[in-house]
């Protein structure tokens, strides 16, 4: 596999979205947190991230980028992301995963498989840095209420968790560089 960023696994942490940009340097372009389970992890408009706490069955990791290049580049950024991941994933045998508008990973019926956040800071027409997250139910899903969700298991047989985080990080990273 090619593994374009080292990513640093924890057990638990608040949120890999948060510590990927506090660890993000000068001395580094990209940081790749990941987690078995966050405390305050969270989607889009503040909605919080429900984990299985820690028992491996969800994706959590956010990468974050050092001056990736101008604004333009987060014009339609979220569903390329979540299109790129699509298509790898498809690539090793998960078929059928789809993408919703504008941000979700979802089963050929609309169960939420996962979600992708993504957080910039600019100045001018630069990006400063740039946050990419996603929560992703691999083996396990959320029961919640007024929502559909799945997990990859039930459409497929996602890769070990570790393989999946490397294939995700890669899928991210060629969204960004693809533009």
């Amino acid at each position: 596999m090619n593994e374009r960023v080292i990513i640093e696994l924890l057990a638990s942490c608040d949120s890999t979205h948060d510590l990927a940009r506090e660890r993000l340097g000068t001395d580094q372009r990209v940081v790749a947190i990941q987690s078995l389970s966050q405390r305050v992890g969270r989607g889009r408009e503040g909605r919080m991230w429900i984990d299985d706490g820690g028992a491996g069955g969800c994706l959590l990791l956010s990468l974050a980028l050092l001056r990736p290049g101008n604004v333009e580049l987060l014009d339609g950024l979220s569903v390329r992301i979540a299109t790129s991941i699509t298509r790898s994933l498809a690539d090793v045998g998960v078929l059928g995963l789809g993408v919703k508008h504008p941000n979700d990973l979802v089963t050929p019926i609309g169960e939420k498989v996962g979600g992708v956040l993504v957080d910039a800071t600019t100045m001018g027409d630069v990006i400063e840095h740039m946050v990419l997250s996603i929560g992703m139910n691999v083996t396990w899903s959320p029961d919640l209420s007024g929502q559909s969700t799945a997990c990859l298991a039930d459409i497929g047989v996602p890769p070990e968790l570790s393989a999946l985080a490397h294939l995700v990080a890669n899928a991210m990273l060629d969204a960004v560089i693809e533009r």
